[in-house]
């Protein structure tokens, strides 16, 4: 409808976090992310993803948005 959405990126303190930011390795902070969705970690491109899915934004708007465009196939 032409208007702003929240879109979220949710990382949580976790062992392998608090040492990435320790080591200043914050280049692994979105590896950990992706492979702990157990842990309630959620990547940016998922949450566009899924607002694609149900319909709230188009697929080119998500790909603007993503930190990965590509993987939206």
């Amino acid at each position: 409808g032409g208007g702003l959405i929240l879109v979220s990126e949710v990382l949580t303190v976790t062992n392998a976090v608090k040492a990435s930011i320790k080591d200043s390795s914050f280049y692994q902070l979105h590896s950990i992310m992706q492979t702990s969705k157990d842990e309630g970690m959620v990547v940016l491109d998922k949450s566009l993803l899924e607002l694609v899915k149900i319909g709230e934004i188009s697929l080119t708007e998500a790909r603007k948005e993503a930190i990965d465009p590509q993987s939206f196939k």
